[in-house]
């Protein structure tokens, strides 16, 4: 259930996000960030602060944990798994706190929003970084352990671009491809740790 959880909570929330789009005429997929879809203001904000974020947290959590216990012990090997929890646990309260409109800090809610948001993604490339360390002691993971790497790189190269003000018209193609590639690693090794158990 662990592994399927790993599974499933990202193609929810890429569903949540796809339709929530849908439905708010004025919101844009390419400029806009995806908080942006649960801030004051936007067309169904419970729905992603109900059914997008904190089920992802939730997911990446449940994920953590399976890791955890289905992928051989070295030193250290608690390590990416709970950064991994730790990032779901920062998903989870980004929803509690929703951003402000317009995706811009006015308030102290939109700057907690941003601070657990950006602790999110430290801890996904961190646990990333962790992960593809236990994965390469490990014979039935070790293909893993490049994937994984390759994965934090582009995540962080992406997010670099993401806050630098030139790129400010393709923010939300940005946020939306650094964010991709974490969330469809959790499929990956979902998938993985589903057919090795």
């Amino acid at each position: 259930m662990l592994a399927v959880s790993g599974i499933i909570g990202p193609i929810v929330y890429a569903v949540v996000v796809g339709v929530l789009g849908f439905l708010q005429p004025d919101y844009s997929h390419v400029s806009q960030t995806m908080s942006e879809l649960g801030a004051d203001g936007a067309r169904y904000p419970l729905v992603m602060n109900t059914a997008g974020l904190p089920l992802l947290g939730l997911s990446a959590i449940a994920l953590a944990v399976g890791l955890h216990h289905g992928v051989g012990s070295n030193r250290g090997a608690w390590t990416g798994p709970a950064l991994i929890a730790v990032a779901g646990a920062c998903l989870i309260m980004a929803a509690v706190f929703p951003c402000d409109p317009g995706g811009v800090d006015r308030t102290t809610t939109g700057t907690v929003h941003g601070i657990f948001a950006g602790l999110a993604a430290a801890g996904a490339i961190f646990g990333l970084l962790a992960l593809s360390l236990r994965f390469r002691g490990q014979p039935e993971w070790r293909g893993y352990a490049g994937y994984s790497l390759a994965t934090m790189v582009l995540s962080v190269i992406l997010a670099c671009l993401f806050g630098l003000s030139p790129f400010d018209e393709w923010r939300g193609a940005l946020q939306r491809a650094a964010m991709a590639l974490p969330l469809v690693w959790m499929v990956v090794v979902g998938s993985r740790l589903l057919r090795l158990r």
